[in-house]
């Protein structure tokens, strides 16, 4: 329901906020020079971290870790990510509620 919706939409926002100091498109560099990536999902319960990375670097993990220490300990929501966010979810929404009053 509504805290579903709400949980999704502040994981949704977490992710294009960036972590600690640095803006999204500094971490997407990083994630990517490194090779590493992560996702966040939730279900209606619990929140979850996805987290790969390659292991034929040497500081992958302790890399790794930092990014997932800056992800749990310093995270804060950017406005304008939040208004994406919302935008996006309103977007996806009103997609399906036309696809399902077209089946109809």
């Amino acid at each position: 329901g509504e805290a579903r919706g709400a949980a999704l939409l502040g994981v949704t926002a977490i992710h294009e906020s960036g972590l600690g100091p640095h803006s999204s498109s500094t971490v997407a560099r990083y994630l990517a020079l490194h090779e590493i990536d992560y996702h966040l999902s939730c279900d209606g319960e619990k929140a979850y971290i996805d987290m790969t990375y390659s292991s034929s670097h040497p500081d992958a993990a302790r890399r790794a870790f930092e990014v997932l220490h800056l992800l749990l300990g310093r995270t804060e929501v950017d406005a304008k990510a939040l208004k994406r966010a919302q935008r996006a979810h309103r977007v996806e929404y009103e997609a399906g509620a036309r696809t399902l009053e077209g089946a109809a």
